[in-house]
């Protein structure tokens, strides 16, 4: 009898544990949350406006692969060789600065992948007289509802951290 009860006791443990590794590993390859985090930070010795873009990569994959082209393979050694030209296009159309009322144009710096993140590198030639920066981000709205683009702007000494949705994409901040 005892010898049965052990034997229950340490398939019912077993399974238990194999139930337990399965829901953790599953836990790992997708995330509940839809989420980005941007950088706006004024370089008033290099007269610019610097974007760091931090995003998923496999959300950003995925947008990308469904608007442009399959198979992208984000930071592997095979990536598709125009996927920085990619990215650049998309995010043209979706994030943006403008200073005084007048959308600004950047120049794609590049990205870096680091396991599930990806770094986007943009930046702008500072304009004098700024009075009124908006940003506008609507990165990943296309495949989340609940996606959130939080941004942290520091601009002549002052810093604001703003979180953007698809109900208010776009937020203006005073200097």
């Amino acid at each position: 009898m005892k010898q049965l009860f052990t034997f229950f006791f340490f398939r019912t443990s077993l399974l238990t544990l194999v139930c337990l590794l399965g829901f953790s590993v599953s836990s790992f390859e997708a995330h509940d949350f839809h989420y980005s985090f941007t950088v706006v930070r004024e370089n008033a010795r290099a007269n610019t406006i610097e974007i760091e873009m931090k995003v998923f990569t496999d959300d950003f994959e995925r947008l990308l692969e469904s608007m442009y082209k399959p198979d992208l393979d984000l930071g592997s050694e095979t990536e598709y060789e125009d996927t920085d030209e990619l990215i650049n296009t998309y995010l043209r159309e979706h994030f943006s600065v403008i200073i005084n009322d007048v959308p600004l144009q950047f120049s794609f710096i590049g990205k870096e992948v680091e396991n599930d993140i990806t770094w986007c590198y943009l930046e702008y030639i500072r304009p004098p007289g700024v009075n009124v920066i908006e940003v506008k981000n609507t990165v990943l709205f296309e495949l989340f509802d609940d996606q959130i683009n939080e941004a942290s702007v520091s601009f002549s000494g002052w810093s604001k951290r703003i979180h953007l949705s698809k109900e208010q994409s776009s937020e203006k901040l005073f200097n």
